[in-house]
């Protein structure tokens, strides 16, 4: 009975390790096809063309790529948004940062008010916001809110 046992140890052993085995293979697959893009964040997705166009078009500057991702940033389903203090010359300023499974687009302002997060997203945002209970997030015209979760626990 203990053979038998230690049999369907080694066996059930076996095809963790081959499942495993399996899966750094498709990591490395994955990880060989991996490229950092230099105007977004590792991992994002660029918006500009990998490679540049036969016709001999350039790739866009850094400005038009960057007007890009606000685009795209508020033309999401659903995106999150924050902002967190930022020293500019010794003067505080607000990072502002909007995201998704997709894009990350940042903004610095001297504004933590809601004129700020209407420039990026317009007067009404089509998607789901998903912020803190921060007061500037209340006067946008949004197609649904979410309440980040952690804030939630932490609301009294």
């Amino acid at each position: 009975k203990i053979i038998a046992q230690q049999a369907e140890i080694i066996t059930q052993q076996k095809e963790t390790i081959e499942l495993q085995a399996k899966q750094i293979s498709e990591l490395e697959a994955r990880v060989a096809e991996f490229r950092a893009y230099p105007s977004t964040p590792s991992g994002m997705k660029p918006v500009y063309e990998k490679e540049p166009a036969k016709s001999g078009r350039k790739k866009p500057g850094q400005k038009q790529v960057y007007q890009e991702l606000g685009k795209e940033a508020s033309a999401s389903a659903v995106l999150n948004a924050d902002e967190t203090g930022w020293r500019v010359n010794g003067k505080t300023h607000w990072l502002w940062c909007f995201t998704n499974e997709i894009v990350a687009y940042f903004t610095i302002d001297r504004s933590r008010g809601s004129p700020v997060i209407k420039k990026v997203l317009g007067k009404v945002f089509g998607g789901i916001l998903i912020c803190d209970f921060f007061g500037a997030y209340g006067k946008i015209v949004a197609w649904a809110k979410q309440r980040c979760i952690v804030h939630l626990y932490v609301k009294e």
